[in-house]
């Protein structure tokens, strides 16, 4: 749970300081920082020390692998991605970022990340969810897909609440999701 939190402040920090002060949002968005630097202290872990990330990377802000936790072994990636939550969805770590025993390699693994609205969900001749898109703040419209019945509950969710919505990418060229942020 507590690294769960590290990296939803990490991510929130990094929106919070791209986040206009005269956005209607700022205030909020902070209080809700201060609320995860509270949680992050009383789970036992230093909020002060939590770097600002985009992606609250586990490997850059240093709870990844921790040898001294047994939860946190390789094996079951951290217990951070098969955390029940709706507010993001990320697959298990494995090789293909071209990392070794299950980590990624920061060269290979350069993600994006893209934030607007759902526009579109995206369905196969059998009708079966391939992905949607997103339409960015710049009105440009990207298509990502993903296969998982829990990316499109999450995308489904998003677009009926017309929820901003932060996709990354598993590497700067693909369309596949990583991690769906909701803003």
């Amino acid at each position: 749970m507590l690294n769960h939190h590290i990296r939803l402040l990490s991510v929130f920090r990094w929106r919070l300081e791209r986040l206009d002060r005269n956005s209607r949002w700022h205030k909020t968005l902070s209080y809700y920082v201060d609320l995860l630097a509270k949680k992050v202290q009383g789970l036992g872990g230093n909020p002060f020390v939590v770097p600002i990330t985009p992606d609250g990377d586990p490997v850059k802000l240093g709870i990844y692998p921790r040898k001294d936790n047994p939860v946190d072994s390789p094996e079951d990636h951290g217990g951070i991605a098969n955390q029940p939550d709706d507010t993001y969805f990320e697959p298990g770590l494995d090789d293909w970022l071209g990392g070794t025993k299950g980590l990624p390699d920061p060269e290979v693994a350069k993600p994006i990340m893209i934030t607007g609205k759902i526009s579109g969900i995206l369905h196969d001749h059998f009708g079966d969810f391939e992905g949607f898109t997103l339409e960015a703040y710049n009105g440009q419209h990207y298509q990502f897909f993903s296969v998982e019945s829990e990316i499109l509950s999450i995308v489904e969710n998003a677009q009926d609440k017309r929820r901003v919505v932060t996709v990354v990418t598993t590497t700067k060229d693909s369309k596949h999701v990583r991690r769906l942020l909701l803003g």
